[in-house]
């Protein structure tokens, strides 16, 4: 019989977990198989052997999303855009779990919103409140929930992630920066500066699975300089550093790079050849891909756009010589593949990487190289 040994009573109506009633095994199929069908009809071609790797299916989220409504803090249910009361998450972390009971305890005086929990590495606890600038202000009229929440854990608040203090009185101040989430070279394990609110992977074990498979990718691809469309904190840049690439990356997000910055001041990343550049580059055309030696992209949902045009103006032998390409969405990653392909490039090696259990989402990771 397929179906999944882990069980949760809120399955029927949560939709944080769609495909619950599948096994790990059923789901990875599946997903494997989606790929593969939508690649050879988009692509006309069959891919590469694919390779698969999965997190585990339960405790693996250091970092959530989720809607407080009518005195409920959870997911959304599977019909109705409303919250239910959920008690517990088999997918979160102890940490996070233990967190998020704290929260619970809470009296919210607001009717609804949305916040993102997170716990880091060391166990340090921070949630973002996304809530209406009206929420926002009777919260500081009220205060006492906001003091509350500060004697649980870092707060930000507002699309500008600005730190909550209080000093004498309750206000906001510029995004502080801590170690929220880590990437992995290797055995080590690097502690990235960042916000709450800022992007990231669903937890440590999907960040220590994406940088190993990266490395694995890194092993046949040149040295030399590469470009790094979609840095964010770092979680690629530094094992791509760390393997002795320069790295240029490219990113819309200026927060993120500051935060990267960061990082990269400690003394040990001080000697790393890293240069970062903010701006919108899915639609600029000033980039010169002249003398790099590969791409590592990260792009969000809508893919890299523009940013793979100049590639046109170069001889094929002048381009750079590998791509790997790193998306959580399918359809995307099969038009830039579909571009790539069109300029010389040929995917060698594909990852489909669920960091994503128990839904029919997935992380992809392949490498394009160009005819020699």
């Amino acid at each position: 019989m397929d179906q999944n040994s882990l069980t949760c009573h809120y399955a029927p109506i949560c939709s944080g977990c769609s495909w619950l009633h599948l096994s790990d095994e059923k789901q990875l199929s599946l997903k494997a198989q989606d790929f593969i069908e939508k690649w050879t009809l988009f692509m006309g071609e069959e891919p590469p052997p694919l390779r698969t790797a999965r997190v585990p299916d339960t405790g693996f989220r250091d970092r959530v999303d989720l809607v407080f409504e009518n005195g409920n803090l959870s997911f959304y249910q599977k019909k109705e855009r409303t919250t239910f009361e959920m008690q517990n998450c088999p997918l979160l972390s102890s940490a996070l779990s233990d967190w998020f009971h704290e929260l619970r305890k809470l009296s919210w005086p607001i009717r609804k919103g949305s916040l993102r929990l997170r716990v880091s590495p060391k166990g340090l606890r921070g949630v973002w409140l996304d809530f209406a600038n009206e929420d926002v202000k009777n919260l500081f009229t009220e205060e006492a929930f906001l003091k509350n929440l500060l004697l649980l854990g870092h707060v930000e608040i507002g699309q500008r992630r600005k730190t909550l203090i209080f000093e004498d009185r309750l206000r906001l101040m510029d995004p502080q920066y801590h170690p929220w989430v880590s990437t992995h070279f290797h055995d080590k394990q690097i502690p990235l500066m960042s916000l709450v609110g800022g992007f990231s992977q669903t937890g440590d074990a999907a960040l220590k699975l994406i940088s190993e498979r990266l490395l694995d990718h890194l092993t046949e691809a040149p040295q030399g300089l590469w470009y790094e469309f979609g840095p964010g904190n770092g979680s690629l840049t530094l094992p791509l550093a760390l393997s002795g690439r320069s790295v240029h990356g490219f990113d819309v997000d200026d927060r993120s790079l500051e935060g990267l910055q960061k990082t990269l001041q400690a003394p040990a990343y001080l000697k790393l050849d890293i240069k970062l550049s903010a701006g919108d580059f899915q639609f600029k055309k000033n980039l010169s891909f002249e003398k790099v030696s590969g791409l590592l992209v990260n792009p969000p949902r809508s893919g890299l756009k523009q940013f793979l045009d100049p590639l046109a103006d170069l001889d094929l032998s002048a381009r750079p010589q590998t791509v790997i390409y790193l998306s959580c969405f399918l359809d995307s990653f099969l038009m830039d593949a579909k571009k790539l392909k069109e300029l010389g490039y040929r995917l060698q090696k594909i990852d489909l990487i669920d960091q994503f259990p128990h839904t029919p989402h997935a992380e992809f990771l392949g490498t394009f190289s160009r005819s020699l």
